[in-house]
């Protein structure tokens, strides 16, 4: 018996999330593989509804994580053990596919009976690359994925391929699963819900990482500086994956010998009360900025002429849209899908 199965049998693990700190002893004879039990109940659990793990399927997206560290032991850390350049951030997506409808295994795996459902969490989803990190889905969307049993029934991370046009069926609800009366789900996905250990909420989202949505704290965000413009002597700070478009779109803008530089970025909740006391017909209220979601970037156009035009070309193909008429430095980071959407710029 393996390790991991000795872990399973001796109680290491729970399916259940009736009692998630006890694995049932009597779910495995000493002999018997957990793995090779699972795999086969598993299988035999999607065929009736036509489903198989080891295929692309579609997922509707439930939270996004922007920012989020390599999950240990999942897609993008694996990517980092063998990359000569690895990613500290990437970007994580909570999904409930059909498969997570249609799961289920008998209470004992050596004499089916009575069901119980197998999933009672909703997976993460890595995107496959660095690419696909700027390719932002929203809540509520449909997107093709891997799903983590596709990389064996332990492994905790799907593989997140992209967005998908939204007429395509999407996951059933747990309801339609034949053993929909016994299901128990614990709420694995907070749905935005403050984190009671999240400083920022604990401060009032005053904090220096503080970002906020709406009037709403988000929580405390991780930001990266970008290329400032020569006259800006403190540090820009934007999200991550933001940064990284940008610097891209720096370095394109500079093989055209165009300049490209910001002078202003992520704002905390004071710094954007004070630009909204200062020019309140330009600044929003504090709470309610784009620059506070780290997704914002005001970029210098009046010392180079040649800057604005560029940018009115080419910004969407970093993921860049302007979002103010009025407010030619002002471009907000999308995505390419949906910045290319919004344009043309306003002229």
């Amino acid at each position: 018996m393996s390790k991991k199965d000795k872990n399973f049998y001796e109680g290491a693990y729970s399916i259940f999330p009736q009692n998630p700190q006890r694995f049932p002893r009597e779910f495995l004879e000493e002999k018997t593989s957990f793995t090779d039990a699972l795999n086969k109940v598993v299988k035999d659990s999607l065929k009736p509804h036509g489903l198989d793990s080891t295929v692309q399927t579609v997922g509707t997206v439930l939270k996004v994580i922007t920012s989020a560290k390599p999950y240990p032991g999942g897609f993008r850390d694996r990517l980092n053990n063998i990359s000569s350049i690895p990613n500290d951030f990437c970007l994580q997506i909570y999904a409930h596919t059909k498969h997570d409808a249609s799961l289920a295994v008998p209470k004992n795996l050596l004499n089916p009976g009575e069901q119980m459902p197998l999933i009672y969490q909703h997976y993460v989803y890595e995107a496959a690359n660095i690419a696909l990190d700027s390719v932002i889905p929203n809540v509520g969307d449909q997107i093709m994925v891997i799903h983590p049993f596709a990389h064996g029934f332990l492994n905790p991370v799907g593989v997140y391929l992209g967005p998908i046009n939204s007429d395509i069926p999407t996951a059933q609800e747990p309801t339609s699963a034949p053993f929909s009366n016994n299901i128990v789900r614990i709420a694995a996905v907070p749905f935005d819900e403050p984190d009671d250990d999240d400083e920022c909420f604990k401060n009032q989202g005053q904090g220096s990482n503080c970002a906020w949505k709406n009037g709403k704290i988000l929580g405390k965000i991780n930001l990266e500086g970008i290329p400032t413009s020569p006259a800006i002597k403190y540090n820009v700070r934007v999200r991550p994956d933001v940064a990284r478009a940008f610097k891209a779109m720096v370095a394109a803008a500079a093989k055209d010998g165009v300049q490209v530089g910001s002078v202003s970025g992520f704002r905390t909740y004071k710094q954007q009360a004070d630009a909204h006391r200062r020019k309140p017909t330009l600044a929003v209220p504090a709470g309610k900025s784009n620059h506070q979601q780290g997704i914002a970037i005001d970029i210098d156009v009046k010392t180079n002429a040649k800057t604005y035009k560029w940018l009115s070309e080419n910004a969407h193909k970093y993921g860049f849209a302007r979002t103010v008429s009025y407010e030619p430095w002002h471009w907000v980071y999308f995505g390419i899908q949906k910045a290319t959407k919004r344009r043309p710029a306003y002229t």
